[in-house]
């Protein structure tokens, strides 16, 4: 397909991201323990196991899979995966920027972990888990996450709010997903909405 054909088809997704989608949410729960906030959502993906793991674990482009991320890129790759991304979203009123430098582990196909380096990032824990299985051609993904943020967030953004962001989040993820490989596309054919490759 053209690329004006691909425009178009991802102006189609982005506006109507549920439209055919077959992204099953199950699970998404958020709770505040010692400061800390810990996450858990599983879903269902109908795309192949190689395929959503492809994706996910593609750093170079991972923003452009949602619009609450303005940068990812890979750091390093010689001994060490060394990942950056840059987050620029809003939780109800609260909207804010914040970095992220971490050390990724993959193991293909069915498991990505990242563990934040706190000294270059806005977190003083962010520890995540993604993990695949297949099941009859489609894709289940379980994303597991523990989050110490190293900035202020106001006593109104409670879990419930942090949870409705992020089942939007997996929606519009889920769905973009899904779109890539029901048309043969790979994520870099996706817009680059990235505002700054300077660090």
């Amino acid at each position: 397909m053209a690329k004006t054909g691909l425009a178009a088809g991802f102006i189609v997704s982005a506006l109507c991201p549920l439209l055919a989608s077959g992204v099953e949410i199950h699970e998404i729960g958020v709770n505040k323990r010692d400061g800390q906030y810990l996450i858990a959502a599983t879903s269902t993906l109908q795309a192949p196991l190689e395929f959503v793991y492809e994706i996910l674990s593609d750093y170079e482009n991972f923003h452009r899979l949602t619009g609450g991320i303005a940068d990812t890129r890979v750091l390093e790759n010689a001994d060490e995966m060394i990942s950056y991304t840059l987050i620029d979203s809003c939780v109800l009123f609260f909207c804010r920027k914040f970095e992220r430098v971490e050390r990724v582990y993959l193991r293909p196909p069915h498991e990505i972990h990242t563990s934040v380096i706190p000294e270059r990032s806005d977190f003083e824990v962010y520890e995540s888990t993604w993990s695949l299985s297949e099941r009859d051609g489609s894709t289940s993904i379980t994303f597991t996450a523990t989050m110490d943020p190293a900035f202020w967030i106001p006593p109104l953004i409670d879990t419930w709010a942090i949870r409705r962001k992020l089942a939007y989040t997996a929606e519009q993820v889920g769905g973009r997903v899904e779109f890539l490989f029901a048309n043969g596309y790979e994520l870099s054919d996706l817009p680059d909405r990235r505002t700054d490759r300077q660090r």
